[in-house]
Formats: C-alpha cells, sequence, structure tokens
C-alpha cells in the first residue's frame, strides 16, 4: 500500500500565479513537466477551463511537442495567467478579425464583442461554432467548448458569423439636377445600387452612368 504522506503537499511546493493583479500559489506535490499538466492543475485549483488559460512564462518547449517541457519547471516559478481565449471571426462575407472571450461570457456578451466589430445589431447575428449553432444568448461559452471538447481542432477555432437581412433604407441622389429616391439594403453590392437607379431612371448601363461614391452614404 502506498504511503497515506503520498496526497499530503508540501506548502514550499509551489508556483506563483500572477493573476488579475494577485499572486496565487499553485501547488504541486511533482514538478510540472508540460503545458498540459501546468492547466491541468490551474484548473483543479482555480477553476478555469485549459482553453481559457493564457498563460505567458519562459517555457523551453522540447522541439516537435510543444506541450512537452526540456526541463521540468522549477518551484516558485513565476507565470502570469490571464483568464481569456483570443479567437478568430469570420463573416459569410469573407471578413476576418479577432475578439477575446473570457470563461464567463454568455452567448450575448460574445454577440455583443462581435457587433462592436461589425456595427451590426446583436439580434442581426447568427453564430456558429464547430458546426454548431450558438442559439441559445443566456448559455455561456464554455458549455459549448466542454460538449466538443473531444472533437476540438486548434485549425478550425473560429466562430462563423451570419446575418439576418436588415430592413430597407431609402436614399436619394441626384441625376441631371433632380433629386430621385430608391430603397437599399446593406447586404446590397454596388452593382444591385446600379441596377436599382438604372430601374428608378429607365436607364441602360450603356448610358454610362457614374456615380459620386463620396456622395453615397
Amino acid at each position: 500500500m502506498g504511503n497515506s504522506n503520498d496526497d499530503k503537499i508540501n506548502e514550499n511546493n509551489y508556483y506563483l500565479i500572477i493573476y488579475e493583479s494577485k499572486e496565487i500559489k499553485l501547488y504541486s506535490n511533482n514538478k510540472i513537466d508540460s503545458v498540459k499538466k501546468l492547466k491541468s492543475l490551474i484548473q483543479k485549483q482555480l477553476n478555469i477551463h485549459p482553453y481559457f488559460q493564457a498563460i505567458k512564462g519562459a517555457f523551453d518547449l522540447k522541439h516537435g511537442n510543444h506541450e512537452k517541457l526540456i526541463f521540468p519547471l522549477e518551484y516558485h516559478t513565476e507565470i502570469k495567467l490571464k483568464n481569456e481565449h483570443i479567437i478568430k471571426c469570420r463573416t459569410q462575407f469573407g471578413v476576418k478579425f479577432e475578439i477575446t472571450l473570457s470563461q464567463n461570457d454568455s452567448i450575448i456578451d460574445i454577440k455583443k464583442k462581435i457587433s462592436d466589430k461589425t456595427l451590426v445589431d446583436t439580434d442581426r447575428l447568427l453564430l456558429s461554432y464547430m458546426n454548431k449553432f450558438l442559439n441559445d444568448k443566456y448559455s455561456l461559452f464554455i458549455d459549448y467548448i466542454s460538449k466538443n471538447s473531444s472533437k476540438y481542432n486548434k485549425d478550425k477555432d473560429e466562430i462563423y458569423i451570419s446575418f439576418n437581412r436588415g430592413p430597407d433604407i431609402y436614399i436619394s441622389f441626384f441625376y441631371e439636377g433632380n433629386q430621385k429616391e430608391i430603397s437599399i439594403n446593406d447586404f446590397d453590392t454596388v452593382n444591385q445600387l446600379y441596377y436599382k437607379i438604372e430601374g428608378r431612371l429607365n436607364i441602360y448601363r450603356k448610358k454610362h452612368l457614374l456615380i459620386d461614391r463620396k456622395s453615397v452614404v
């Protein structure tokens, strides 16, 4: 039978975690020899999911295996930790950008961050992750991470964004000194704008219709 003292933590065997401007001691009987073990220990003691652990430290990684450390971390090593994950986003139009997530973010929180980037109302955003629609605005994103942890692929760590069509708006334009009006939608392309203006004026492209884009809002 094993020694009952094996599970007893030596109070001197710790790593110093800098988290939210606080110093926290992360205890371990054995020296950490991989990033995976470090993340597991943080999850167990600080209750932060590995997906959201942004770790900074002077770690020497073994070539070809970015989880394995060349040398185990010495006790009292200082490790900076943030509860965040930077994720890529891609819209249905191919526009790409990144947002920062935290473990406590709900789906509506994510929509607000995307809305700040795209200037599209949250009610018009349709999100999917790992082929799953993020359609419950009150659930946490971590719930989707946990459910799909076995399917996680770093190369596919992306939120795909599609948009519900917005309401039509009316704009005015001038042609040969006369003011005209057409309705447009934010999904309209430049060509569709041309077609609408041509239809309103009953003219065709052969008339060499030119638009001063500086005057188009």
